[in-house]
């Protein structure tokens, strides 16, 4: 588990690319769900902010 995180790490630090990724269903399955998480969360906390500005 901790050598995944290194990677993903290494791409986001554009050091490693997603060819390094391990293959894998489930791989691909976790990484599409921590993105709409991720993506729901960072939109429900923006846009209060923007549209309250204008």
């Amino acid at each position: 588990m901790l050598q995944l995180i290194k990677v993903f790490w290494a791409i986001c630090r554009l050091k490693a690319g997603p060819q390094d990724l391990p293959k894998g269903r489930y791989l691909l399955i976790a990484t599409i769900l921590a993105g709409i998480i991720v993506d729901s969360f960072a939109t429900s906390r923006l846009m209060p902010k923007l549209s309250a500005g204008s």
